[in-house]
């Protein structure tokens, strides 16, 4: 399957208003789904994913030229600082699964002792058995 042109993603997205903050509207849906399906038998997974996130606005001066510059925005971009210190620890330059982010989460918070933590069978699925 091709991918659309850009041209064709420029016209879905023009009409598209997001705003920015925080969607309460979408905990509202994932409360509902998950209210209405009390007894859960597949492995039911929510992701919340913040990719950027303004900390704070400043605005700084420069006593050498008695001028202030700004306002300049503090941000911080969790993944892009996690996924790196993962890759290091993996040797690798790729994005890890989910499961091996995970062994690497618990690598870097143990300490390099965890290596005999972290198990060396695939992680099964409980719903189809299905490696990750």
């Amino acid at each position: 399957m091709s991918l659309p042109a850009p041209s064709t993603l420029s016209n879905w997205i023009k009409d598209f208003k997001l705003g920015t903050g925080f969607l309460w509207n979408s905990l509202d849906v994932m409360r509902k789904n998950f209210s209405l399906n009390k007894c859960m038998t597949n492995f039911d997974l929510t992701v919340l994913s913040f990719d950027v996130v303004k900390i704070a606005e400043t605005i700084e001066y420069i006593h050498s030229l008695d001028q202030a510059i700004g306002p300049f925005k503090q941000i911080q971009d969790s993944l892009g600082n996690l996924f790196p210190r993962l890759r290091q620890i993996s040797g690798f330059n790729v994005h890890p699964s989910p499961v091996d982010a995970l062994n690497r989460i618990r690598l870097l918070m143990l300490g390099k002792q965890a290596e005999f933590s972290i198990p060396n069978a695939p992680v099964k699925c409980r719903s189809k058995n299905e490696e990750i």
